[in-house]
C-alpha cells in the first residue's frame, strides 16, 4: 500500500542552494510503488507564516502516514500542536539545528523543546556527532536521530581544470569567523575576495587586501569558487553542522579548501587528503596554510583531485535520496 507524505517547509530555496528537505521530494525518491504524490505547504519565512505552515500541516495530517518538517522552528511550532490536538500521525524532522549556547535562558527553553520534540518519532541530522549532542540534550534515544550527510547539487558538480585567477575565495554566513581569517591575511601579498552577508562581517575591519561582496545568488558564488585559486572557510568552533556546504561546492568545483577543524566536519573531509585542516581562531596556523597552499601547486592540485573524487563517490543526489528513501520507509512503517 503506497503511503502518503506531507512536507512542510518555509521556503523552496535557500541562497546556497536548494533545501535538501525539499530536494529530496524529487521524483527520483518518490517515483516508486512505496509512495505517492507529495503534497506540500510553503510559504515565506515570516514568523506567522511559519506558524500558518504548522497549523495547516497539522489539520491535514490525518490524509497522510507521514509529514516530514524540512525546518527546525516549524518543527517547534508544529509539536506544540501536534501535542494539543494529541495527532498521532508520524513526523520526521529534517536538518535539526539547536543553539550551541546552554547558558540559563537556554536551559529553560530547552526544557520547553524537550516537552515539545517528545513527540516526533525522528530527526535527521548533518553531522554524526549531532545525534549524541541532540540527544543528550532533548532526553531522547539516539536511536530518534539519522544522520544523513548533506549532498552536492548536479549543477554544482564541475571537474574541468580552469585557469584560475590570482585571488584566493572565502564566502559564507553561518557560524563564519572572519575576525580570525583577517587577522591571517592582513600582511600576506595576496588578493582575495569574500562574498557573505553583512551579519557575518559587522564590526570586523576589512584588510585592504581583500574585497568584500555583497552576497547575490549561489551561481555567482560558484562562479567565484571557479575562478579562484583556492577557497578558505573560516568557522567558529561549534558541536554544529558548518561550513559543509561551502566546503563541498569548492569541492564539487575541483578546488583545493582550508576550513576550521570541528567535529562536525570530520565526516566530510579528511586532513591532508580533500583538505587542509587549522584550529579554530589560530591565526598563524591559517596564514602559513594559506601560505603553503598559494606557493605549493602540486599540493592545491592533489586536495582538488581527491576532493572530487571524493564528492563523486560519497555526496552526489543519487546516494543521499536512497538513504532518506531508506529513513523514511522504517520510520512510516
Amino acid at each position: 500500500m503506497k503511503k502518503n507524505i506531507l512536507l512542510l517547509n518555509k521556503t523552496e530555496k535557500s541562497f546556497w542552494g536548494t533545501n535538501h528537505s525539499l530536494k529530496v521530494t524529487d521524483k527520483r525518491i518518490f517515483a516508486d510503488k512505496e509512495f505517492s504524490f507529495i503534497y506540500r505547504i510553503s510559504l515565506g519565512g515570516q514568523a506567522i507564516s511559519m506558524v500558518l505552515i504548522a497549523l495547516q500541516g497539522v489539520l491535514k495530517s490525518g490524509q497522510y502516514d507521514l509529514i516530514i518538517i524540512g525546518d527546525s522552528k516549524i518543527a517547534v511550532v508544529y509539536s506544540f500542536f501536534k501535542k494539543v490536538f494529541k495527532n498521532n500521525t508520524r513526523v520526521i524532522v529534517d536538518q535539526l539545528i539547536l543553539p550551541d549556547n546552554e547558558d540559563g535562558f537556554e536551559k529553560n527553553k530547552n526544557k520547553i523543546r524537550k516537552w515539545i520534540f517528545s513527540s516526533i518519532d525522528a530527526f535527521i541530522v548533518n553531522s554524526d556527532i549531532e545525534k549524541k549532542i541532540y540527544s543528550r540534550k532533548l532526553g531522547l534515544p539516539i536511536s530518534h536521530f539519522y544522520f544523513l550527510p548533506i549532498f552536492v547539487e548536479d549543477s554544482w558538480i564541475d571537474g574541468k581544470e580552469l585557469s584560475s585567477k590570482d585571488f584566493v575565495f572565502s564566502g559564507g554566513g553561518a557560524l563564519r569567523d572572519y575576525k580570525t581569517f583577517f587577522s591571517a591575511i592582513v600582511d600576506l601579498p595576496y588578493k582575495f575576495k569574500v562574498m557573505a552577508f553583512e551579519y557575518a562581517l559587522k564590526g570586523i575591519e576589512k584588510p585592504k587586501n581583500c574585497r568584500l561582496m555583497k552576497a547575490s545568488s549561489v551561481e555567482n558564488y560558484l562562479k567565484e569558487i571557479k575562478k579562484s585559486k583556492f577557497v578558505v572557510v573560516p568557522l567558529h568552533s561549534t558541536s554544529k553542522a558548518a561550513g559543509q556546504t561551502t566546503v563541498l561546492q569548492a569541492m564539487a568545483c575541483r578546488k583545493a579548501v582550508i576550513t576550521t577543524s570541528n567535529r562536525s566536519l570530520v565526516d566530510y573531509v579528511e586532513n591532508g587528503e580533500t583538505c587542509l585542516l587549522v584550529d579554530p581562531y589560530d591565526s598563524i596556523q591559517l596564514k602559513n596554510a594559506i601560505n603553503l597552499l598559494y606557493k605549493d601547486k602540486k599540493r592545491r592540485k592533489k586536495l582538488a583531485d581527491n576532493g572530487y573524487k571524493k564528492i563523486k563517490e560519497n555526496f552526489l543526489p543519487d546516494k543521499y535520496l536512497i538513504n532518506f528513501q531508506k529513513i523514511v520507509l522504517k520510520v512510516s512503517s
